[in-house]
């Protein structure tokens, strides 16, 4: 796992620089947060912690779980991302695992497990990238095996294709 830590809430990570960039809705980004609740963006750290409409925000943001998480109590983990080696079906990745974490307010006895996955599709276009969000099984590192579908984020379009 080169390049992971943990995230403590509610701030966020510091801006990470990504292995790769991308373009996200015709705007160009280098690095990415990853936030606690359940998400990651690439305008800034975002600790909100009430989901609201994706559609209508300007939040340049990726949710696989767009939640209330909270990773302090006991039992609950902390928040994982790496880069660096990660590598989905021959392209180079970013990772962010939230494995076994908690809920408002300090709750760990239901446990929640997520992840997602960015995709270096540059070979497409580039910037282009792939989104692989799912359900991820305890203790894996971005293995990709059990996310339900792919999208690819085309920069020659801005626009987005889900494939299932």
């Amino acid at each position: 796992m080169s390049g992971g830590v943990g995230v403590k809430p509610p701030e966020g990570s510091d801006s990470v620089n990504m292995p790769f960039s991308v373009d996200f809705y015709g705007q160009r980004y280098g690095h990415l947060w990853v936030n606690n609740n359940g998400n990651v963006t690439f305008d800034g750290p975002l600790s909100t912690f009430t989901p609201f409409g994706l559609k209508a925000t300007s939040a340049a943001i990726i949710a696989p779980f767009f939640a209330d998480v909270d990773t302090r109590a006991a039992g609950s983990q902390t928040v994982k991302y790496g880069w660096g080696e990660t590598t989905f079906e021959g392209h180079r990745a970013f990772c962010a695992n939230w494995i076994d974490v908690g809920y408002y307010n300090t709750h760990a006895d239901k446990l929640n497990s997520f992840q997602v996955l960015l995709v270096d599709r540059g070979d497409v276009h580039d910037g282009d990238f792939d989104t692989r969000p799912g359900p991820a099984p305890a203790g894996a590192w971005c293995s990709g095996s059990t996310t339900p579908r792919a999208t690819r984020w085309t920069s020659s379009s801005s626009d987005r294709r889900e494939d299932g």
